[in-house]
């Protein structure tokens, strides 16, 4: 199982690095099968997340982390699920949307 999770984990790090805008910053909070993403000042994941559940795209918008208008250029993404076909296309399609919203 952990090197189904690294792998999982690799490839949704590779597909962000391919797909999103260069400026965004990729880390891995301890525990969980998550990644934190901040992007760009400028990106309001929770706008971007209403954008991205009409693709049927999930993800979530940093500012459920705080009680403050806080991380609101931020967003959870799970790598938990098994790497498939359809998690890269909507990475890609995800990094379409960041681009539109920088």
């Amino acid at each position: 199982m952990r090197k189904a999770l690294h792998t999982q984990y690799m490839r949704h790090l590779q597909a962000i690095r391919e797909y999103f805008p260069e400026d965004c910053c990729v880390s891995r909070p301890q525990g969980g099968f998550v990644l934190w993403v901040e992007l760009n000042p400028n990106v309001n994941t929770y706008e971007l997340y209403e954008q991205a559940i009409k693709h049927k795209i999930s993800f979530a918008p940093g500012r459920i982390f705080s009680l403050q208008d806080r991380y609101t250029n931020c967003m959870r993404i799970s790598y938990s699920n098994p790497w498939s076909k359809q998690m890269d296309d909507g990475l890609k399609t995800l990094g379409r949307l960041i681009r539109k919203l920088s």
